[in-house]
């Protein structure tokens, strides 16, 4: 399975790109690991504020990218597409701290009812809450709502993005 990742330069913020990385086969992964798709997040200026300032803030270090660029952190929507857990199936809905990608392993734990974090050692510098994930495959009022902003609807950046996550929709994306 492949993960295609948006990422930006890390001292010139308008340099972007997407990469393509190869993710672990789900058959081949721990209990723990979910594989996920993400499917909507939101751009916001917030997310431009952290992605200038992300080295400080430990926000480059969520999501591992090549040396000199980091995936800028946002809050989204994904789906879980494979699972071993014994308390989590395929198809659950999960809202939190998303890479811009398509793809992205969480290392499930201290799951309840209401949600589970994501254990992976890279993801530990930063405050816990950009590690939790809630389940809301069961609350109509999260599951799968989502506003989708683009930093300006001009540049680059909000073009590829907006394509790569959603395609169809990237017409009604609006500017922030």
């Amino acid at each position: 399975m492949k993960s295609t990742d948006f990422i930006v330069a890390r001292d010139a913020l308008q340099q972007c790109k997407l990469i393509e990385r190869q993710l672990p086969d789900p058959g081949a992964l721990p209990d723990e690991a979910l594989p996920g798709k993400i499917d909507r997040f939101a751009f916001t200026a917030n997310n431009i504020t952290g992605a200038a300032v992300g080295d400080r803030l430990k926000y480059r270090e969520l999501f591992p990218a090549p040396e000199n660029f980091g995936n800028i952190p946002v809050w989204g929507f994904g789906e879980v597409i494979a699972s071993n857990h014994p308390a989590i199936t395929e198809g659950e809905r999960l809202l939190g701290y998303f890479p811009m990608a398509t793809h992205l392993v969480i290392d499930a734990a201290e799951v309840t009812k209401r949600g589970l974090r994501d254990a992976a050692a890279h993801r530990q510098v930063a405050a816990p809450v950009y590690n939790a994930y809630a389940r809301v495959s069961g609350d109509p009022g999260l599951a799968g709502r989502a506003t989708i902003r683009r930093c300006c609807g001009r540049c680059s950046c909000c073009h590829s993005w907006s394509t790569m996550i959603s395609p169809s929709r990237s017409s009604t994306a609006r500017a922030a």
